[in-house]
């Protein structure tokens, strides 16, 4: 699917995350990050392309590895190796690393598309301080990727640079899944109107509220089953209605009767208004 370099880019060393409000967050709960981890390692690393589901925005990955359990006996041997690199004592050292892998339980991936197919990372720890970048050249691959997993410690790995590379290509395989996630639900959407008598409200147009936070929740493994979507009202089309707000559609498959799919691209609803970025969160359940 994916060509991964890891960026080398000095200007970005101690930068820390500033959100910006106008995009988008999507966040996996703790219970939910193995489950696409598992959609990864099944289906999606067999993908060659990523669907823009947004085209920029941040993933929350919650609790990534919460069940790691981090052996100090697999840690000692590195650890002794960087305090003599750094010229600093083991106890301090062994300090920072606690510390370091404490931070990365939980981590924001803020991720870019860009023309001619590139996807560009940034993953940052809990205290919003980065720890890599990753450039990514999507396209066709004869293999399929590496199956992923969270059950490792950092004894498993020869320095910290493949460490925290491995937590790269990790958030990426996560957000592949959830890109392909989010962009196959839409198909099979039906909105329940709590009020069906429509509201008319004089020649005023009437306003649909748009909530700032939407729940995916469609099965994983079966995008065949319809997600509800409750609708507060309805204002007549005859006396013209509009979005409290402006908001982000997300990019997702449109499919015909004739057996024609086009993908559709991310686009603004409620042009003019005020914008708000959605908080997205994804808790699907498995069949």
């Amino acid at each position: 699917m994916v060509n991964v370099e890891m960026t080398n880019d000095k200007s970005k060393v101690n930068k820390e995350l500033k959100i910006d409000k106008r995009l988008s967050k999507i966040i996996i709960p703790e219970s939910k990050v193995q489950m696409f981890i598992d959609w990864w390692n099944s289906d999606i690393r067999f993908e060659k392309t990523i669907p823009h589901s947004f085209n920029e925005g941040y993933l929350f990955i919650n609790d990534l590895f919460k069940d790691m359990s981090v052996q100090q006996e697999d840690m000692k041997s590195l650890i002794r190796k960087l305090a003599k690199q750094m010229n600093t004592t083991y106890r301090q050292v062994e300090n920072r690393f606690v510390t370091f892998i404490e931070e990365l339980k939980t981590i924001i991936i803020y991720f870019k598309f860009s023309a001619g197919d590139i996807l560009e990372l940034e993953t940052y720890d809990l205290s919003y301080k980065i720890i890599s970048g990753v450039k990514c050249q999507i396209g066709d691959r004869d293999e399929p990727e590496d199956i992923l997993t969270t059950d490792f410690s950092i004894g498993d790995f020869e320095s910290i640079d493949a460490y925290v590379k491995h937590i790269s290509i990790l958030g990426l395989g996560i957000l592949a899944s959830c890109m392909w996630y989010i962009a196959t639900t839409t198909r099979t959407t039906k909105y329940i109107y709590d009020n069906r008598t429509p509201v008319v409200t004089g020649r005023k147009k009437g306003v649909v509220q748009v909530s700032d936070t939407k729940f995916i929740k469609t099965p994983i493994y079966d995008m065949s089953k319809i997600r509800t979507v409750h609708v507060d009202k309805l204002v007549s089309r005859k006396k013209g209605w509009t979005y409290s707000h402006a908001f982000e559609v997300h990019g997702h498959y449109r499919h015909y009767q004739s057996g024609k799919v086009i993908f559709i691209e991310p686009f603004i609803k409620g042009k003019n208004k005020e914008f708000k970025a959605q908080k997205i969160i994804i808790e699907p359940e498995l069949n």
